[in-house]
């Protein structure tokens, strides 16, 4: 359902709102009276004025936390153990990389030579139109795959964390509430050490991705030159996460999770602080 939900709405975008902004959006200078009618919520007015590429955005930062990270993660752990997690888990970040090659190509091959006159020549609307169409393919092969597994590769019965067979009953199932839920995690020590290292992970990456991408759009100001930039940087970026996953899946065997762990922090930390400083 939820991935579904995903799908419509990027082909929604991709087929309603991008080609007709100019009609759904309010004009710059509405946006301008409405920055000065309501001083105090400035920064708000153009969200709302291109309220289209502001969902655009939330959805695709949802997606990773929703998708990749709440529902794909929580379904390994259903089907994988403790101790298999020490391997498989660095195995499906292997995979993750090279996803990220493969997106990186699909940008590359969607961005036109960097001659300016062949640009001109490729509507933007056209290339995104594509692109989700691409998307919503993946979309169905994630739910498809998805749908297998739980048919014929791993039953309910079958799961490390799954709903017990009828007739087995099960005395240490709590059920919570939201607000339940939410009370636990404030009571709870280390549950809660797990949300604040959560919150913080996601101010630190919004910090540095908001404002690398808006130096990088400096130097690139067409839509397809910052594409082509961004499918040069995914496909690097998958790159190493596979050569890291490959390392990793020997480093975690050899050492503690918690040194594992720690490696991504330190790093963040210090390449932050190289970028803010340069």
């Amino acid at each position: 359902s939820i991935v579904s939900l995903f799908m419509g709405f990027f082909l929604l975008f991709a087929f309603v709102i991008y080609p007709n902004q100019e009609t759904l959006h309010m004009s710059p200078e509405q946006i301008v009276r409405l920055k000065q009618s309501y001083p105090h919520l400035k920064w708000l007015m153009p969200a709302i004025g291109y309220w289209g590429f502001a969902l655009f955005y939330i959805f695709s930062e949802m997606w990773s936390v929703l998708v990749i990270t709440l529902l794909f993660w929580q379904f390994a752990n259903q089907i994988t153990t403790v101790e298999q997690s020490k391997r498989c888990y660095m195995i499906f970040s292997m995979f993750n990389g090279i996803g990220g090659i493969v997106a990186g190509c699909f940008f590359r091959f969607f961005s036109p030579p960097k001659n300016p006159s062949s640009i001109e020549k490729v509507p933007y609307e056209e290339t995104i139109q594509e692109m989700f169409l691409f998307f919503a393919g993946s979309c169905l092969l994630i739910m498809l795959f998805y749908y297998l597994i739980n048919k014929y590769a791993v039953p309910e019965h079958q799961r490390y964390h799954g709903k017990k067979p009828s007739g087995v009953a099960d005395k240490t199932t709590i059920s919570l509430s939201f607000w339940e839920s939410f009370k636990y995690i404030l009571s709870s020590r280390y549950v809660g050490f797990i949300a604040i290292m959560t919150i913080a992970y996601n101010i630190s990456l919004n910090f540095v991705e908001i404002t690398w991408k808006s130096q990088v759009k400096l130097l690139h100001n067409t839509h397809h030159s910052m594409q082509g930039y961004l499918g040069d940087v995914t496909l690097y970026m998958g790159v190493i996460t596979f050569l890291m996953a490959l390392v990793g899946l020997h480093f975690v065997r050899r050492v503690s999770w918690k040194k594992s762990a720690m490696v991504t922090p330190i790093l963040m930390s210090v390449t932050g602080i190289a970028f803010f400083t340069l």
